[in-house]
């Protein structure tokens, strides 16, 4: 699909954002279950990639079934003035450069209103939780942290077997007599 089809199609929105401050033809989908990039943009941008482990095959509605292995990770997009952080899967698209899909659009409580042709940013409560690699890759960068490390208790196996009931224990059960079978011959 070019992007003049996608702009004249009442279920898609296009809006040129911000990918490393460079201006690009974002499409927001809510009907892909995650965000692309195309080959192009990675190239023209100097992104890295980094290799997925797998081979991935995606159907897009301009080229059908595609394959590709690479991805852009920690990718800073720019959305009507609010930066955020997302992993983009290298595609060969045409038209929009990035598409950004439902994992994007969940993660940032962002919802699409296609009456007005818009997108909305929920407000959200709490905190934004980060790994620690992406807190010190954010103090290098130059922004201000605040770091708050948990660790998750971890049940042992032996905790959790010692939590099950078990039936045979009950005094009804230990009452009951159980059929002999014989196992030699007549």
């Amino acid at each position: 699909m070019t992007s003049i089809e996608a702009t004249r199609s009442s279920n898609l929105i296009l809006d040129y954002c911000l990918l490393f401050g460079n201006s690009v033809l974002v499409l927001f989908e809510s009907r892909g279950s995650h965000s692309f990039i195309s080959h192009d943009c990675v190239k023209k941008l100097g992104l890295s990639t980094r290799d997925l482990g797998c081979e991935l095959i995606v159907s897009t509605l301009a080229s059908g079934k595609v394959s590709t292995n690479s991805a852009c990770v920690g990718c800073s997009v720019e959305v009507e003035g609010i930066r955020f952080k997302g992993n983009l899967i290298c595609l060969p698209l045409e038209g929009p450069k990035v598409i950004l899909g439902m994992d994007w659009l969940s993660i940032n409580h962002v919802v699409i209103d296609y009456g007005q042709r818009k997108i909305i940013f929920l407000e959200t409560k709490g905190i934004d939780l980060v790994s620690s690699q992406e807190a010190v890759k954010d103090v290098k960068g130059g922004a201000t942290c605040f770091v708050i490390v948990a660790q998750e208790k971890k049940n042992i196996t032996r905790e959790h077997i010692s939590r099950i009931l078990v039936v045979d224990e009950s005094p009804m059960y230990s009452q009951m007599r159980y059929p002999s079978y014989h196992l030699g011959g007549i």
